[in-house]
């Protein structure tokens, strides 16, 4: 009973966090068919982005209807092995990068013009940018070793870098990731 005590409390611990961020809400998708389904004991409609399992009831109670962060394991395998031809770009890059990092704080900005969104994943080093050039890709810019990874540079780097950093400061720099476990 202790493990499942230790896990609700890191998991409204992220939600907290989490609620810093943008609500990215996933567009409807019109020809995901509108059915629930049943894997293990929790039931999901991937055309509602809807689950019964306790990681999506708790998100539910916090986040808007379609909000990216209430997304479980349940909805996110649904959408990456049922349905990634059915999911806008930057929906499915959002998507994955979410499952396979773990949920990040987004955050929506605008520079030039352009659109572009990042997202933090406390406690972290790096960051990911999520921009369109001809399509929308993701970046990662580490601000241990101040570089970008894989030597992936976006156009205006050096700007959007800076912005981030603005807007992080602002945002969250009453967090102590040192005392987030």
């Amino acid at each position: 009973m202790e493990i499942r005590k230790e896990i609700d409390s890191k998991i409204n611990n992220t939600f907290d966090f989490l609620k810093l961020g943008y609500a990215y809400i996933i567009p409807e998708v019109k020809n995901i068919l509108n059915e629930t389904k049943k894997i293990s004991n929790h039931k999901y409609n991937t055309h509602h982005l809807t689950c019964s399992c306790k990681e999506y009831r708790l998100a539910a109670k916090i986040f808007p209807r379609r909000d990216l962060r209430r997304l479980c394991k349940h909805l996110y395998l649904s959408l990456l092995i049922e349905h990634p031809e059915k999911l806008d770009p930057l929906t499915r890059l959002l998507v994955e990068t979410n499952f396979w990092l773990g949920k990040q704080i987004l955050f929506k900005s605008k520079l030039n013009g352009a659109v572009f969104y990042f997202g933090v994943i406390i406690p972290t080093d790096h960051v990911s940018i999520f921009l369109k050039n001809i399509t929308w890709q993701r970046y990662v810019y580490d601000f241990v070793n101040l570089d970008w990874r894989n030597d992936l540079y976006p156009p205006q780097g050096d700007l959007i870098i800076n912005k981030i950093k603005k807007i992080i400061n602002s945002k969250i720099e009453f967090i102590d990731a040192s005392e987030i476990k």
